[in-house]
């Protein structure tokens, strides 16, 4: 699990930045600067990819609990609670903010998973998050089962 994770974030981050390049080149080509001509793509400034990056995490976690890269992998975020709902808005904004602070000095955050005895990274533990494997419901085998539930369920008395 460790491997995968770590996989899934630089996944997301070339994702991620490939979408803020080809976003950028959309805004300059769009509105070109006041010389008449041709924009020169540039690539933007380092604060606004890392405003980028860090919204990408933050709403595509918070309304599907996966990124595009932990679907490809099979994780998913959920709260570290009893219930294991999907993690709130709240929730989810706090660990992509830790996730980003707490991997800044030398990725110490995604470090700490290697002394966790759960594999825990320092962002999950601190934001209580976990991730999951993803289990896909098998759509080889017929559902049966419910819909004999459903017809059992149905009142068949005129």
């Amino acid at each position: 699990m460790r491997t995968v994770r770590l996989l899934t974030f630089f996944l997301d981050l070339s994702i991620s930045h490939f979408c803020f390049r080809f976003w950028h080149y959309l805004w300059k080509t769009s509105f070109p600067s006041p010389g008449g001509s041709l924009p020169v793509i540039s690539g933007g400034s380092p604060f606004s990819e890392c405003l980028f990056v860090f919204v990408y995490f933050w709403i595509l976690v918070t309304l599907w609990g996966q990124t595009p890269g932990m679907v490809l992998l099979g994780i998913r975020v959920i709260e570290d609670s009893p219930g294991s709902r999907p993690s709130g808005i709240l929730r989810t904004f706090s660990r992509t903010f830790l996730l980003f602070v707490t991997n800044l000095p030398l990725g110490l955050g995604s470090l700490f998973s290697l002394l966790s005895p759960s594999g825990k990274t320092l962002y999950d533990c601190m934001s209580q998050t976990r991730v999951i494997w993803d289990e896909k419901p098998d759509l080889t085998e017929p559902a049966r089962e419910s819909v004999m539930v459903h017809f059992s369920k149905t009142n068949t008395s005129p």
